[in-house]
């Protein structure tokens, strides 16, 4: 898994990440509902380090990744984050991360080949992982800790679950404007809410089910190579302009 380009921003991230596998514990993100503990939320918050055992999401540890490369100083991360009130609601954290990220700049999976660095997104920003160039990527799934995977790997596992794909959809129509100008249409998403309520209502096998199941994939068939995978390029010198702009603003 090591870089060919050992010199560039991404690769030293990657090298940062790699010694991250098995360490750190999967959380819902800073200002979640549950009010759970998050090692984000305390360094901004307290000051408290982010430890091998602190709680994140998925894209949290990505950032602690950046921070423990250098490539996105923790101190100039936490001072922007306070000085924006990036911690005052989770609305505003939901929007200060994927101003950070540059979300909105990714591009499909299909028009591009993903290099050490990169961020790559799954299904809007349902999850978040760091790519390790080509199929390769670094990621910390949910009730897990961080590890090495594989894109496919992961797109083959959200499909091979009912309820987990349903749950990545429904992250898509809620992410995608935010990530692509191509928001998921109306059409598309009624149909991925009717299969959830088909879930709940219905067993696997039954009419009703299978033929919401089949509806739903063919609606979503349209629009699946804009959302299931998307690249965020040569994103570290990006972030950290935006950090030190928005810090020399505010003097």
């Amino acid at each position: 898994m090591k870089s060919t380009h050992a010199n560039t921003a991404g690769a030293k991230v990657v090298t940062a990440a790699e010694k991250m596998v098995g360490r750190y514990q999967w959380g819902p993100p800073a200002m979640n509902e549950h009010k759970a503990a998050n090692g984000l939320e305390e360094l901004v918050k307290h000051g408290t380090p982010i430890s091998e055992e602190s709680r994140l999401n998925c894209w949290e540890s990505i950032l602690q990744a950046g921070m423990k490369s250098g490539m996105l100083p923790e101190e100039k991360l936490v001072k922007w984050m306070r000085e924006n009130g990036t911690m005052d609601a989770d609305i505003v954290y939901q929007k200060k991360i994927t101003e950070l990220f540059g979300m909105k700049d990714s591009i499909p999976l299909q028009d591009t080949t993903p290099e050490p660095g990169d961020i790559i997104l799954f299904y809007g920003s349902s999850h978040v992982a760091l790519s390790t160039g080509g199929d390769g990527m670094l990621h910390l799934p949910g009730n897990s800790v961080f590890k090495e995977g594989s894109v496919k790997s992961f797109c083959d596992y959200i499909k091979a679950d009912d309820q987990i794909y349903y749950e990545h959809l429904k992250g898509a129509v809620n992410t995608m404007y935010t990530v692509s100008n191509c928001p998921v249409p109306e059409k598309v998403y009624d149909k991925i809410f009717d299969f959830g309520d088909a879930m709940a209502e219905s067993e696997p096998g039954s009419l009703e089910y299978d033929e919401t199941k089949a509806a739903t994939l063919k609606a979503v068939s349209a629009i699946e190579n804009q959302m299931e995978v998307r690249i965020i390029k040569n994103p570290w010198g990006k972030m950290l302009d935006l950090i030190e702009k928005k810090l020399i603003n505010a003097l």
